[in-house]
């Protein structure tokens, strides 16, 4: 008799919780993965060091998550200002395209500041029940013949 780790019928039709079926049953495809590795990097979401880490590191998890959002919002806080700053020391310049492209970024990384602050610390629930609901709900459909 040869064991393996394939479920049987019974058990994947249980793990397919869709009333209008799974394509594939055994496991769903998460669709946000390139986003969750875009917020992880970013630091919107935390990295789930401890489930690389050694058990004895794993404490040190949130340790490192913090350290890490705390480096890079501010170093979008220094962009921030830096811009900012270009844009008060040049402002009687004339270049009005050089202004622009100063403003323009100085808005992007302020809207960066706050989606950040939002949804790390204000609401970080928010974006984690978003995905889980559309990875839940979304069945991929294909053309015929594709």
């Amino acid at each position: 008799m040869i064991l393996t780790d394939a479920p049987t019928a019974h058990a994947a039709a249980q793990l397919c919780a869709s009333p209008n079926g799974c394509l594939s049953n055994v496991k769903r495809r998460d669709l946000f993965r390139y986003v969750r590795w875009l917020m992880w990097g970013a630091a919107i979401r935390p990295i789930p060091f401890e489930n690389h880490l050694p058990r004895r590191l794993g404490n040190y998890s949130a340790i490192i998550n913090v350290i890490l959002e705390i480096f890079l919002l501010l170093t979008v806080i220094h962009i921030f200002v830096l811009f900012i700053l270009t844009l008060y020391l040049n402002y009687g310049s004339g270049d009005l395209e050089f202004f622009i492209g100063c403003s323009i970024q100085s808005m992007l990384y302020f809207w960066a500041i706050i989606i950040k602050i939002i949804f790390r610390r204000v609401r970080p629930e928010l974006v984690r029940d978003i995905m889980d609901y559309v990875n839940e709900k979304y069945i991929v459909h294909s053309a015929v013949g594709m």
